[in-house]
């Protein structure tokens, strides 16, 4: 993803380069771009859309809706060479390979999902780390019992 530019904490968001994919496919040319916000609101949505929640706030079944989210993704940001918007039903019959590969690049291009590189997985390693520390340090809720002098102090009046 592009960085924004800033100047004294002013955000110039015009400075963003508009990023593309073209490419064919059945012998038409195509462009995806990165996804608008409608089109981002109308993934996440089809992505939770049915969920439900056990007491713990856990899933406890997998909605339909989550098998076509990057179909909607995708429909959301691909036109064709000409600038027409592409419909669900065209990505539907699309390959599965071509929509997962497109599906991908869109999550990149639209921040939804991050590329990986050797700075980003090096983040994560300090993140894991980081949290790991933690958990070993204070216990966590799974463990019942903090490990810190604290969670054994006599309450007693």
């Amino acid at each position: 993803m592009t960085e924004v530019a800033t100047t004294d904490g002013y955000m110039n968001y015009d400075d963003l380069a508009p990023q593309d994919y073209r490419f064919t496919y059945k012998n038409k040319e195509y462009v995806l771009v990165e996804p608008p916000e409608a089109g981002v609101i109308a993934y996440r949505n089809t992505m939770t859309k049915g969920v439900k929640l056990d007491a713990n706030t856990k899933p406890t079944s997998v909605p339909e809706s989550l098998h076509e989210a990057d179909s909607v993704l995708v429909s959301h940001s691909v036109t064709t060479a000409e600038g027409k918007p592409v419909s669900l039903d065209t990505v539907r019959g699309w390959s599965s390979r071509v929509v997962k590969d497109l599906a991908k690049r869109a999550k990149v291009m639209g921040g939804l999902e991050e590329q990986v590189t050797v700075t980003s997985l090096s983040k994560q390693i300090v993140d894991l780390q980081r949290k790991r520390n933690e958990i070993a340090d204070n216990g966590t809720v799974e463990d019942g019992v903090k490990n810190s002098s604290s969670a054994t102090a006599d309450t007693s009046v």
